[in-house]
This record gives structure tokens, sequence and C-alpha cells, in this order.
């Protein structure tokens, strides 16, 4: 079976990623020890992405490369998000109770905090 890699594609995605995270591309070179012009390239597909580059990018834009080569956003989770996931999947039921009342709470003063920095 072959398949085409759409190099388009993939730079459009990283590039909508990267403006998501509220990156330039200068941020996202200098993570991924990549040059400025290297990235405009890819992301306008006018350069393919070695496959040792595409794992910097979505390392820095804590996406999967199923994302990025792909698309799938639908089996997308963030590296930050599947270590959090394992860690509290290796806690006992207890451990799990006291991370979430924890973490609900932080959110609630997060979200407190929030609101009194806008009014």
């Amino acid at each position: 079976m072959d398949m085409e890699i759409d190099y388009q594609a993939i730079g459009k995605r990283i590039r909508d990623r990267r403006s998501y995270m509220g990156y330039s591309q200068e941020l996202l070179a200098f993570e991924c020890d990549l040059s400025v012009p290297y990235i405009s390239q890819i992301e306008n597909g006018r350069k393919s992405v070695s496959l040792h580059a595409l794992l910097q990018i979505a390392d820095s834009l804590d996406c999967t490369l199923d994302f990025l080569i792909f698309g799938t956003s639908s089996f997308y989770i963030s590296s930050k998000e599947y270590d959090f996931n394992e860690t509290v999947e290796n806690c006992s039921k207890e451990e799990r109770k006291y991370l979430y009342d924890l973490l609900s709470l932080n959110i609630k003063m997060l979200k407190s905090k929030h609101v009194q920095e806008t009014s």
C-alpha cells in the first residue's frame, strides 16, 4: 500500500497548532533547535520534514505525530495529558480521591483568582 505524504497539510497543521499555542516561528525554531527559515518552509509545504524534526515539533507543540501527519484529532492527547493519566492510573483509589479533591480545589482557586484579576 503506497501512501503519499501531504507535506502541505502537515505544514498547515503545524502552523495552526503553533498559532493556537501562541508560539512564533522563532520560538518554535528555538525550542526544536531548527532554523526559522526551515520552520517557515515546512509550514508552507515547500520543504519535506524529517521524522526527527517532526518529533521535535510535536513535542514542542505538545501534540502527537498522528495529529501532525494525519490530522486525527480524535486520537489527540498531549504528552502532558498522557503523563498525567498514567500517573493517576498508578495511584490507589484513595490516592485518586485525594488528587481529585486537591485538583478541584486548585481549579476553584484559579478561577476565583482569574475573576478577581479581570474585575
